[in-house]
């Protein structure tokens, strides 16, 4: 099978790849594009969702900035820092620390 995949590379002008390496790339795509954990364990046939996370759940730069949007989103900032949401802007009463001397 290694051979046959080899072969279909060379003339697209990709690199030699083990299958392995495949399912790698296949599992860190899904989960970089926003893939729930639970459905590439299942399409890797993992048993355990556990399983999928521990090895393939590692954090890219990708996923990254998607972190970094999803916050942008819930505070409400737009990529100028200004504020879009109602409750960002102060609409809505926070809690601030109270800050008291330490007891020995």
């Amino acid at each position: 099978m290694s051979r046959d995949l080899h072969t279909a590379l060379a003339p697209a002008g990709l690199p030699r790849q083990r299958l392995h390496d495949l399912r790698h790339a296949f599992a860190t795509l899904q989960l970089e594009a926003g893939a729930d954990v639970f459905e590439v364990s299942r399409a890797l046939g993992h048993a355990s969702i556990a399983t999928t996370a521990n090895t393939y759940g590692h954090f890219t730069r990708a996923m990254a900035g998607r972190s970094v949007d999803r916050m942008t989103a819930i505070l409400g900032e737009s990529a100028s820092g200004e504020s879009n949401s109602g409750w960002y802007s102060g609409q809505m009463k926070t809690r601030t620390a109270v800050r008291r001397p330490i007891r020995a």
